[in-house]
């Protein structure tokens, strides 16, 4: 309980707005008074399956199940495609307690051990995926995640701004 009150405080003190993290199921009435406590929301991380309890948004919504509406996800659609699952799907059930969201592409869908790749080069859904963000009125942070550290990081990075540069045009279109 002490350290998860210390979380809370760092956070705090950082001037973050949110908590990103995986605690243990059994932790979750302290966690939700102290998000009252604090003001500030948590949002559960989904890595991939096998790597993480709340993989699934049924296993997130599981325990926001009769929960304050701060504790809600941290959507990761490259984890998603990784373990398999639509991510456009996974936003669609998660709907209302979409807190964060990482943008990632990933090579292959299903595939765990697929590395990221440039947003729009893989099998991640990134351009439908943001779609459905706008469909479903997220207004969140969105942050780009990319784990494929290259000699070509810089290069690949001005490609994935691009692309989020030409969604977002398309996106505002509509």
């Amino acid at each position: 309980p002490d350290q998860a009150k210390r979380v809370f405080e760092f956070c705090q003190e950082l001037g973050a707005e949110i908590v990103v993290a995986e605690p243990p199921a059994e932790s979750f009435d302290r966690i939700e008074r102290l998000c009252e406590e604090y003001r500030m929301p948590l949002a559960l991380h989904n890595h991939q399956k096998g790597q993480s309890q709340y993989w699934s948004p049924e296993q997130v919504l599981a325990v926001c199940r009769n929960r304050s509406r701060r504790i809600g996800a941290c959507c990761d659609g490259g984890q998603w495609a990784r373990s398999g699952l639509d991510p456009v799907e996974c936003l669609r059930q998660l709907q209302g307690r979409i807190l964060s969201f990482h943008l990632k592409d990933v090579a292959r869908k299903g595939d765990p051990q697929s590395r990221n790749t440039v947003m729009g080069e893989g099998e991640g859904d990134c351009a439908e995926t943001l779609k459905e963000l706008k469909q479903l009125g997220y207004r969140g942070l969105i942050t780009i995640d990319f784990e494929h550290d290259t000699p070509a990081l810089q290069e690949d990075m001005v490609r994935n701004v691009a692309f989020l540069e030409e969604q977002a045009k398309q996106l505002v279109a509509r």
